[in-house]
């Protein structure tokens, strides 16, 4: 196994015949507005049509191979639609199984 250098200076492992390291995959998550149920909707009804299914959406992206295979996982914006703990409630067993 060879070490290369990457351009930000750390060394990553590479076990490519060419000598280049693997690539680093990140997943970007933005924006999710998950609920405290999966039958509550979102709660800007007045911008939008009443929004669910973002929770089973959730589920079913977190695991997928894109996701599974990551090297990090970003979440950025609301994570949850209100932030409170009741919506979180759902969301962190959807999260712990993959140590996001």
């Amino acid at each position: 196994m060879k070490t290369a250098t990457n351009d930000l200076g750390s060394a990553t492992s590479s076990s490519r015949k060419d000598g280049l390291a693997k690539p680093f995959q990140i997943v970007h998550l933005s924006d999710l507005h998950l609920t405290r149920t999966d039958e509550a909707s979102r709660s800007e009804p007045e911008l939008f049509q009443p929004l669910k299914g973002m929770n089973d959406s959730f589920r079913k992206i977190v695991w997928t191979k894109v996701v599974q295979s990551a090297n990090l996982v970003l979440f950025t914006g609301d994570i949850t639609d209100r932030g409170d703990k009741t919506s979180w409630t759902p969301t962190l067993p959807g999260i712990d199984p993959f140590a996001l």
